[in-house]
């Protein structure tokens, strides 16, 4: 009987990366995952694989949109997302903090993305018919923060608008990892987290979850 031993391509490219984000952050005290939309890109791939993919194709689902949507993308990364919403012809806003990837995102369609913090939205009140959040509150600082942010999208929603917001995964292989050792290597790959639970302002911001880590927030 022949056994498979194929190593899985995440595997091979985790241990290839792995060792090379962490002589970064011990000499930088940073993330290099964000240095780079390849890596980013690389990074939730070695996380999620497919999930990923599907967590966006779920979330166009729940979102509902028409042609006169107007659309605010919170964190938009590398665009993946971005690039998709624009396909469905709605007027989109998208913004992140990372200056490398606004700028990169500018080259494929220049009105569209914005540098900008959450805690601190540049629009006006009632502008938006849609707000998306992935995977953005747990890099915020702290409960102040993680509080503003929310304040912040419920501010810019219209009336009858809704945001969508992700927060959180299934653990992969870092639950395998002793509790220090998993907020040093999660660090390494993901930045500096902080650990508040999204499900503490569920009532105060009326945070409806439609599935695990999943959450509508209406006007």
């Amino acid at each position: 009987m022949v056994r498979n031993t194929n190593i899985p391509v995440c595997v091979i490219l985790g241990l290839f990366y792995f060792p090379l984000a962490a002589l970064f952050y011990w000499l930088s005290g940073q993330c290099l995952t964000y240095k780079s939309s390849r890596l980013y890109r690389l990074l939730i791939y070695l996380h999620h694989g497919d999930w990923y993919k599907e967590r966006l194709e779920k979330t166009i689902r729940y979102l509902k949109l028409k042609k006169t949507s107007r659309v605010l993308e919170v964190g938009c990364g590398t665009g993946d997302l971005s690039k998709r919403l624009l396909a469905t012809g709605v007027s989109l806003k998208a913004i992140d903090i990372n200056k490398r990837f606004i700028e990169m995102l500018r080259g494929y369609c220049e009105e569209t993305f914005d540098l900008c913090n959450i805690t601190s939205l540049n629009y006006q009140d009632a502008r938006f018919d849609r707000v998306i959040m992935i995977d953005v509150l747990h890099h915020l600082p702290n409960d102040e923060a993680y509080k503003k942010a929310l304040f912040e999208i419920k501010r810019v929603l219209k009336p009858d608008g809704y945001a969508i917001i992700w927060e959180g995964s299934n653990p992969g292989y870092e639950k395998f990892l002793p509790m220090g050792l998993r907020k040093w290597v999660m660090s390494v790959l993901d930045g500096e987290t902080n650990t508040t639970d999204i499900h503490e302002f569920q009532e105060e911001f009326g945070l409806d979850e439609i599935e695990p880590h999943c959450f509508r927030m209406k006007k």
